[in-house]
């Protein structure tokens, strides 16, 4: 087995040139276009060779993180497909305690700061990770990591979670309901994913244009959404401004208040 990574100038052809015929390339180019000719490899990206007397036997190059290009000998030349990759999922319990900040912590525990990422989307709702995370705060999850042939990939999901803030206990659990929907649920089955779904739009408040001048950037730039207007009350005023501060630390921006006591977002 020959093991290696994308480099730049290779493409498809070029690697299996190595242990192919040009003739042989040229067919399976026929036989699957769409795997061959339009097929952009990644600087980076794994590939391997698999080998028996020297001569080729299997082809694999990992597409992404979900897909990888299988190309096999068969007793009459070779077939090539696409497959999902195969991880190794393993559970794994990670403990930190936060002197500073969440990303630091999770980056001194050894993580990747994508834990960090997860574990707020989360608690993101009662929690204000970006003012109220002080020393002494805590979490405890149970997450899936993948693994691909020993090397460590990516994160799957938290399975359960607590994160003790400024001494009060938040607890979420992954739970699939009947429609196949999965959600986090805190420990008396009470969702921890709020939403303003309940209100109803008014309009439209205004189109997608080739120029807009945004209240940050102040120059015109293209801007291809739609902003939809709905008439609400000061309660959900403020639950919203809450939401908007919680959510502060993505950069989510907020325009200008319409007329009539109508926002957009």
């Amino acid at each position: 087995m020959v093991k290696g990574v994308i480099k730049t100038g290779d493409t498809i052809f070029s690697l299996l040139n190595r242990y192919l015929p040009m003739q042989t390339i040229y067919r399976l180019n026929r036989q699957s276009v769409q795997y061959l000719s339009s097929h952009q490899v990644k600087k980076g990206q794994a590939y391997k060779f698999i080998l028996q007397e020297g001569n080729l036997i299997g082809f694999e190059y990992e597409n992404n993180k979900q897909d990888k290009l299988v190309i096999q000998r068969e007793k009459i030349g070779f077939s090539i497909m696409q497959m999902p990759l195969e991880y190794d999922k393993i559970l794994s319990v990670v403990s930190v305690p936060i002197i500073s900040s969440l990303i630091e912590a999770v980056r001194k525990a050894g993580e990747r700061r994508d834990l960090a990422w997860k574990l707020s989307d989360i608690f993101v709702w009662d929690i204000d990770f970006f003012r109220n995370i002080q020393p002494g705060d805590q979490f405890d999850l149970l997450i899936e990591k993948r693994y691909l042939d020993g090397k460590f990939m990516e994160y799957g999901n938290i399975q359960a979670a607590i994160f003790i803030n400024n001494g009060t206990q938040f607890k979420a659990f992954l739970h699939k309901d009947s429609t196949g929907r999965s959600g986090y649920y805190d420990e008396n089955g009470i969702s921890l994913q709020k939403s303003f779904t309940h209100l109803a739009f008014s309009g439209i408040s205004s189109k997608s244009t080739s120029k807009q001048m945004p209240p940050i950037l102040k120059e015109n730039c293209s801007d291809s959404g739609t902003d939809y207007a709905v008439s609400i009350t000061l309660d959900e005023m403020e639950q919203f401004r809450a939401r908007v501060k919680k959510l502060s630390q993505k950069m989510l921006t907020v325009h200008s208040p319409h007329p009539s006591n109508k926002k957009s977002v």
